[in-house]
């Protein structure tokens, strides 16, 4: 029997302290890198769109560089959470859709979908609607860069591991575990929320499945719908991809 490994109802719980958990993260530097990758390989244009957003942590970043970004996330509360935080910032255009199915009648000189956020469509046949998505929505000199967590980040950090933390508002549960030949992680959250009425903790839960795919299974599928892997780098370096990449970005254009 075909195991369920679909991901439901998450990043709802998460969503108000999502910022503090990955606060060690260097999104600005990260937005940075993403334009540096642009302007290596000669992409131009100064409309973004943002796959998989969350809590529109990059954005700003991109929009002092000048540009125009449209950011789209399935999470309602992310979503809620990217357009309170960002506020002063009108410009910004925080939607809630599906990465996997959306038609937003336009086309963008950039697309992203960064921080494993790929790594969360568990069907192959999803990660292909994705890649169909943006093929419609590219312009036909843009670019689309994504990253995927490798089974070396996850062997290394993720298998059988707990991470938790107790800050003054919120604080989580993280456990993690990975399935070799499945190919996923399976990360079991419980988050507590302090009711500013009450003083007290509510307690919510999630499940987030990952599934580590391949390099050449996505430049096969990548080219599956008229897209070509122009380049793939190590994390958030200018250093080719190998064997021991935590983390991949590929760098995408159509394929001529």
């Amino acid at each position: 029997m075909k195991e369920n490994f679909k991901n439901e109802g998450i990043y709802t719980g998460f969503a108000q302290g999502y910022d503090l958990v990955m606060r060690d993260v260097d999104f600005e530097e990260w937005a940075l890198h993403i334009l540096r990758l642009r302007d290596r390989h000669g992409f131009k244009g100064n409309r973004i769109l943002n796959l998989a957003c969350g809590t529109g942590v990059m954005e700003p970043t991109w929009l002092s560089k000048g540009l125009e970004v449209v950011g789209i996330d399935q999470s309602e509360e992310m979503v809620e959470e990217a357009r309170r935080k960002n506020s002063m910032y009108p410009t910004l255009d925080f939607r809630v859709g599906d990465m996997r199915d959306f038609d937003l009648e336009d086309r963008f000189e950039m697309i992203t979908c960064l921080y494993d956020s790929l790594n969360y469509l568990t069907e192959p046949g999803d990660v292909q609607r994705l890649f169909e998505c943006v093929k419609s929505h590219l312009s036909r000199e843009g670019v689309f860069v994504f990253d995927v967590a490798t089974e070396t980040n996850i062997l290394e950090n993720f298998t059988s591991t707990t991470y938790a933390e107790n800050l003054k508002e919120f604080a989580y549960i993280w456990e993690n575990g990975y399935n070799i030949k499945t190919k996923i992680c399976q990360s079991d959250f419980a988050f507590f929320h302090r009711d500013p009425k009450t003083g007290k903790f509510e307690r919510r839960t999630e499940t987030h499945y990952q599934r580590m795919y391949t390099t050449r299974n996505l430049t096969q599928w990548l080219r599956k719908q008229g897209l070509r892997s122009v380049a793939t780098y190590d994390g958030v370096t200018l250093e080719p991809a190998h064997s021991g990449s935590d983390r991949i970005h590929f760098v995408v254009g159509h394929d001529t």
